[in-house]
């Protein structure tokens, strides 16, 4: 019974104050359909959405879509992760690129092997603890090759 008591008790502290603010296409974002989001060590909020990428300051939203940045593959960005000053973006249909901020551009990622595979679906990179990146699909696992610059899915395990 004490113990009970000392926790409800102890739930009973003030908590602090916590503030949302919802931000809409009114407000400048592209779209009010996100599908994910990540956040760089610059303290930059990016989001994927239906109509490209978004990159939040905390005041204002930048634009990534195809007619401004014709490498852009595809603009329904159902994956957004921030890895080693980077952000990689992804879609259903297995595109996968990396945003290069130095210059301003956005660069193929996807596995040659990925366009075989019909419909893949990016999951996400992770990095190991050797410094190796993977990037998981719904079918395989890829390793990224520094000599070729690409993930591919041919690599001793």
């Amino acid at each position: 019974m004490f113990i009970f008591f000392m926790e409800s008790y102890a739930s009973m502290e003030p908590k602090a104050h916590v503030r949302f603010n919802h931000f809409t296409t009114e407000s400048g974002l592209s779209s009010n359909l996100i599908f994910a989001m990540s956040q760089d060590s610059s303290g930059f909020l990016w989001l994927g959405t239906d109509f490209g990428l978004d990159r939040f300051d905390g005041r204002l939203f930048k634009h990534f879509r195809k007619d401004k940045y014709p490498n852009m593959q595809r603009e329904d960005l159902y994956y957004v992760d921030c890895l080693d000053g980077n952000v990689y973006v992804g879609s259903y249909s297995g595109t996968f690129q990396k945003y290069d901020r130095k210059i301003d551009d956005f660069i193929e990622m996807m596995p040659a092997e990925l366009d075989s595979l019909g419909y893949s679906q990016i999951k996400g990179v992770q990095c190991a603890s050797d410094g190796s990146r993977y990037l998981f699909t719904n079918e395989r696992v890829f390793r990224y090759d520094s000599l070729s610059k690409r993930f591919n899915s041919h690599f001793q395990a």
